[in-house]
């Protein structure tokens, strides 16, 4: 019938309550920073509650463009400004610039500005066009996450971004989010 779920941010000794989700999927905020452990039981129609089925210890981080695993093409700037995470961004506004970052982990987050005025980048996820974002398909801020990606195990993966050759090649690149 649903799932009750809960979290762990002290390796397991307590739990918090996340509530119950139906049937498979639970959308939940999750700090960038610490460890964290999930668990989850399903319950039936009757209100019988299995055992509860534990996850991996998980340990988000949000990795800034200024990390030494992150590297640029030619044509970024640096934006100094405390709207962004880590109070700066990078920003290009060349066509075909490109940004790249090597990452070990089970999924992977990519953090920009959006407005209407900022263009488009194709995601490459290993070698792969993943995605083509818009900036404009969102509401304008910062800070937004604007791809993610999951994989099937804790593994090395290689993330790049390139701005598009079209009308509006200006990007800003906040910073990238990996579990």
């Amino acid at each position: 019938w649903k799932y009750e779920v809960a979290r762990s941010t002290d390796g397991g000794d307590s739990w918090t309550a996340l509530g119950s989700v139906q049937p498979t999927l639970a959308k939940i905020l999750q700090p960038a920073s610490g460890t964290v452990i999930y668990r989850v039981r399903p319950v039936d129609w009757a209100g019988n509650k299995g055992a509860w089925v534990k996850g991996p210890t998980l340990r988000p981080r949000i990795v800034q463009q200024t990390s030494p695993y992150a590297t640029f093409s030619s044509g970024w700037t640096t934006l100094n400004d405390a709207d962004f995470s880590g109070g700066s961004a990078r920003q290009s506004d060349a066509a075909g610039s490109s940004a790249r970052y090597r990452f070990t982990g089970r999924a992977i987050a990519l953090v920009m500005t959006t407005d209407p005025t900022l263009g488009i980048v194709k995601v490459y996820i290993d070698g792969d066009l993943r995605k083509t974002v818009d900036m404009a398909d969102f509401d304008p801020a910062d800070q937004i996450v604007v791809y993610a990606r999951r994989f099937s195990s804790n593994s090395e993966h290689v993330i790049r971004i390139v701005s598009s050759s079209g009308a509006r090649p200006n990007v800003i690149l906040d910073a990238f989010v990996r579990l």
